[in-house]
């Protein structure tokens, strides 16, 4: 069964976590017991998209580029599943492994040039 929902906190609160590539695919662990991965409705808006743009950086041709990949597109990159919403903070943040810049540039060449 497909759940809808009409913001973001609402829905980070039903979930274990919840990341930039689980918004793309629309499909989450929910804290309901059941097992694997259920569907949900939920559209990115430019101000969500632009808060991981801003976490991502780079030139503003780059961001414009970035921007229109999570916008129109359905990309699948690892780092995607390390930039997580925060329903207490209401913002996105990176979770870096051992080298942050490395991967931001990785994340960030990935879908400019996707």
């Amino acid at each position: 069964m497909k759940r809808t929902y009409k913001n973001l906190n609402s829905l980070a609160k039903n979930v274990q976590q919840l990341s930039v590539q689980q918004l793309i695919n629309k499909r989450a662990y929910f804290n309901t017991g059941e097992s694997g991965h259920n569907d949900f409705n939920f559209e990115l808006t430019d101000d969500l998209i632009n808060d991981v743009v801003d976490i991502l950086g780079g030139t503003p041709r780059t961001k414009e580029n970035i921007f229109y990949t999570l916008k129109n597109d359905t990309p699948q990159h690892w780092g995607l599943d390390r930039i997580f919403y925060s329903p207490r903070t209401k913002r996105f943040s990176y979770c870096a492994g051992q080298d942050y810049p490395a991967e931001l540039d990785q994340i960030g060449t990935f879908l400019r040039n996707y």
